[in-house]
């Protein structure tokens, strides 16, 4: 395996403010048939020799070139040469015509930029084998005058896209920041380069929650997040109860549902009220037939999330504590945790579902993932001499079931790294799940549910826990941000360097940060970097000093974690960064205008804080104008809430500001 070697620097030295503060491979396709469970098993790959010839795609505005896809193309086959020829056009304002390998048999038939796996590209013997390159990898390969881009057949084909991207990131330096901000040159004539490129990502499948992005699937692709409901089954994390819904089932099968539960004032069993009783074979038949139901009725879809309800308890009635009990190796009578009753229901219905299945499709192969979420975090060990075992067989999860690790409660230093000593409990609790798992996958959190206007303090802890993850076998990741609302935090910069952390996680949170911020801002961006570098050394004294290093529950606002002297310190490199760009409002209204409100958007944390914590510090005027810039930035990006949903209307707060000081 071959990993592209990038320096790692760490921009985290103190600020002082205020006195503190992989070569190529040639395997044969794989068919990924039978009941050989197919897994992604390499990752971390970047491979790159990309060499410039004297040979052009494009000449004069020209080219002989076409877009090569199978007749049996896969989706994304489709939407990369799209993607292709959008760009093309904005860069050089030509397209290539879309021809097929049911007429474009050979490679001398033409000219080609092969897409997926097409005639032409078997006949070179370049291979994408699925066991390596999995959901996401790709190949890029030039020979003779065509350039061949693929991802695995297995799959809807986006690995083939993000070749795509890749592809067009070379010949016109294209490069997504955002959904707002894509950058390529425009040009008449393009060189043809030499492609060998091997791309895997360190994680196979890639995604991160939060409301803007969730709602453009365009911006999750330029990211090369993937989107859930194009591979998996359409269910939500908590989806027990969406399999087999009480309002469906309870009246008639109270058994199937937890014991200790009553039926709340509309004589339902709520969704956030309950679990199922696993023990129940009744309960678990139907749900077995439901969820064959669900595959047959997404024939391409191969992965389903079956995660218990959003409550610590689980059923205890008299079944279910015979449903637990084990005989462990000295023939004494246990009985296994919550996590463990989890594994051996999820296992039974991955068989179950799986062999039904198969009945009519035997080579499809299905896949299965559970939660290891509030009282199922702990995972069914027992540990001697410091080491995690199974407690029995039962509790290994089987090949093709997946558990996905969501330290949620448990995650008491959320802004430090799991190695941290804080985080002591939760790194044990991976360590037992790497016994009984071998396909992990991650469900973290770059969010304060309770304070949305103060920045998440993650950035020196994601990569270095993205590293554990991969090291401990993960090859699916999810990071949570705010899913229901827009919130600031410098949203759009960590869209951005989490979409390349999850790809390639050898790079650096602060350099990536900083390329960010350099294409993102504009004349302000040296300004905005400097509130960034100023911003985190501070949290570096607060965590490391301080010891506010909590989690997603924690209450970051405080007035005395932020000295007026921080304060200060930041409004006034805002003052500078609106000065910066104030020169493009008689120039180049369009720009100044974007800009402006870029800034407005960074600025909104530190102007809340001097309304919240120092407003009787500032004279009436300039409260009164820091106001309404509150209520416009607000209104223009739609911020509405502090807190989870509903919670803290920040309306409330600039009344509360008004009263006080106006």
């Amino acid at each position: 395996m071959k990993r592209k070697i990038s320096l790692i620097s760490l921009l985290m030295a103190f600020v002082i403010v205020f006195s503190c503060v992989l070569t190529g491979c040639n395997e044969e396709q794989n068919s990924n048939s039978g009941n050989e469970y197919t897994l992604f098993k390499e990752k971390g790959v970047h491979s790159r020799e990309v060499e410039i010839t004297s040979n052009y795609i494009v000449s004069n505005g020209l080219s002989d070139y076409k877009i090569l896809l199978a007749e049996n193309y896969k989706e994304y086959d489709m939407l990369a040469a799209e993607v292709i020829n959008e760009f093309m056009l904005k860069s050089t304002g030509l397209t290539f015509p879309v021809v097929y390998d049911s007429e474009y048999k050979k490679a001398e038939d033409g000219k080609f930029i092969s897409l997926g796996i097409t005639v032409p590209m078997r006949n070179t013997g370049i291979s994408v084998n699925v066991d390596k390159f999995g959901q996401s990898g790709y190949r890029i390969k030039t020979v003779d005058d065509d350039v061949y881009i693929s991802g695995s057949k297995n799959y809807i084909g986006e690995g083939t896209y993000y070749g795509a991207l890749d592809f067009l990131g070379e010949i016109i330096n294209w490069r997504c920041y955002s959904i707002d901000e894509i950058h390529y040159d425009v040009k008449s004539d393009v060189e043809f380069y030499n492609f060998n490129v091997t791309e895997i990502p360190e994680f196979d499948n890639r995604r991160y929650g939060v409301y803007p992005l969730d709602a453009s699937k365009t911006w999750m692709r330029y990211m090369r997040f993937n989107i859930k409901n194009e591979t998996q089954i359409n269910v939500t994390g908590h989806s027990h109860f969406e399999i087999l819904p009480p309002s469906k089932y309870y009246d008639e099968h109270p058994d199937w549902y937890s014991s200790w539960n009553d039926k709340n004032s509309n004589g339902k069993l709520d969704s956030q009220e309950g679990q199922l009783c696993l023990s129940n074979k009744e309960m678990t038949a139907e749900f077995v037939k439901n969820v064959v139901q669900l595959f047959k009725d997404s024939p391409d879809k191969d992965f389903i999330h079956l995660g218990q309800q959003d409550v610590w308890m689980a059923c205890e009635c008299k079944n279910c504590q015979e449903f637990k009990k084990y005989t462990d190796e000295n023939g004494e009578e246990k009985e296994m945790n919550f996590a463990g009753i989890l594994v051996k229901f999820t296992n039974t219905i991955a068989r179950a579902v799986s062999k039904e299945i198969q009945k009519t499709e035997p080579e499809r192969i299905l896949y299965f993932e559970m939660f290891a979420y509030h009282s199922s975090e702990y995972p069914p060990t027992v540990k001697k001499n410091g080491v995690h075992y199974p407690m029995c067989s039962e509790v290994v999860c089987d090949d093709n079931v997946y558990v996905q690790f969501t330290p949620n409660a448990n995650f008491k230093g959320a802004a430090v790294p799991l190695t941290h000593e804080k985080n002591e409990n939760v790194y044990d609790m991976l360590e037992g799940w790497k016994k009984c798992c071998n396909n992990l996958s991650t469900w973290t959190y770059a969010i304060n549910f309770n304070w949305a206007l103060i920045s998440f303090p993650n950035w020196d802890s994601y990569g270095e826990d993205l590293k554990i993850f991969s090291e401990a076998g993960a090859n699916r990741v999810y990071d949570q941000n705010h899913i229901w609302r827009n919130v600031p935090q410098m949203l759009k910069m960590r869209i951005y360097v989490e979409s390349q952390l999850m790809w390639d996680v050898t790079q650096s949170y602060y350099d990536l940060a900083s390329e960010f911020i350099e294409n993102y801002y504009g004349d302000a961006a040296p300004y905005v970097q400097e509130m960034f570098d100023v911003m985190t050394s501070y949290w570096t004294v607060l965590k490391y000093e301080k010891g506010l290093i909590g989690g997603i529950y924690t209450n970051f606002d405080k007035k005395e974690s932020w000295t007026f002297e921080y304060v200060e310190t930041v409004r006034k490199i805002f003052v500078n960064a609106f000065n910066s760009i104030k020169h493009l409002e008689q120039t180049n209204p369009g720009e100044y205008e974007k800009y402006y409100w870029r800034v407005c958007d960074a600025y909104l944390e530190n102007l809340y804080m001097q309304l919240q914590y120092y407003g009787a510090n500032y004279g009436a005027d300039y409260v009164k104008e820091s106001i309404e810039l509150f209520e416009k930035i607000i209104t223009k990006f739609d911020y509405n809430y502090m807190s989870e949903g509903t919670g803290n209307p920040l309306s409330g707060y600039v009344k509360q500001w008004r009263a006080a000081y106006v």
